[in-house]
C-alpha cells in the first residue's frame, strides 16, 4: 500500500523560502539606505547651493553700493587680492538706511567674514561698535580683482577712488568654485574728471 501523503510543505522548502525572504529583505533595505543617504546628500548640497546664491546675492547689493570715504579717515575703497574694505549704503535691521564700513576677508577657520560698522557722523566722533558676520564657511580662498578704465585689471587698489568693476571669486575646500561675482559699482564715486 502506498502513504498517502497530506497536504502541507516539508521543512527543507520552509527553509529555503525563509532564506529567500531574508536575502531579498536584505537587498531592499540595503537599496533603502542608500536611497536615503543620496537624498540627504542632495539636501545638503541644495542648502549649500541656496546659501551661496544668497550670499553672492548680498556681496553683489552691498559692492554695488560701494562709495569712496569722501576724504574720511579708513573710510576708502581699499582691497587686495584676499580682502576687501569700502564703505557702502545699506539697510539695517531697523528698516533705515545707514552708511557702513565694511571688511571682507577670510578668517583662520577659513569662514569668510564681514566685518562692518556703521560710519559715524565727521561730527560726532563716537566710536561705534564693530560687528563681525560669517558668511560662508569651509572657504580655501577669496580672489579679488579690480578694474580700472585705461589702466584694465589690478589685484590691489588702494584710494583711487571706487574701481569700475570688481570682481570677486570664492573657492571652498572641497575644491568646488563659485562662479565669479562681476560687480559695477553704480553708487560710488567712481567717475573720473
Amino acid at each position: 500500500m502506498r502513504a498517502v501523503r497530506e497536504g502541507g510543505f516539508t521543512l527543507l522548502e520552509m527553509l529555503v523560502v525563509t532564506l529567500l525572504l531574508a536575502m531579498l529583505s536584505l537587498l531592499l533595505s540595503g537599496g533603502l539606505v542608500l536611497g536615503f543617504k543620496g537624498w540627504a546628500r542632495q539636501e545638503r548640497d541644495a542648502d549649500r547651493r541656496a546659501a551661496s546664491m544668497e550670499t553672492a546675492a548680498d556681496l553683489r547689493r552691498l559692492l554695488e553700493a560701494a562709495q569712496d570715504g569722501d576724504g574720511v579717515p579708513g573710510g576708502e575703497f581699499a582691497g587686495t587680492e584676499d580682502r576687501v574694505s569700502f564703505s557702502t549704503l545699506t539697510r539695517l535691521a531697523d528698516r533705515q538706511m545707514h552708511r557702513i564700513h565694511v571688511g571682507l576677508g577670510i578668517d583662520r577657520f577659513h569662514r569668510l567674514v564681514m566685518r562692518w560698522q556703521i560710519r559715524p557722523d565727521v561730527e560726532c566722533g563716537s566710536s561705534l561698535p564693530v560687528h563681525e558676520d560669517v558668511l560662508m564657511s569651509s572657504i580655501a580662498s577669496l580672489n579679488m580683482r579690480y578694474w580700472q578704465s585705461g589702466k584694465g585689471w589690478t589685484r590691489n587698489w588702494q584710494g583711487d577712488g571706487v574701481p569700475d568693476l570688481v570682481g570677486l571669486a570664492l573657492a571652498r575646500q572641497d575644491g568646488e568654485r563659485m562662479a565669479e561675482i562681476l560687480v559695477h559699482p553704480v553708487t560710488g564715486s567712481s567717475e573720473r574728471d
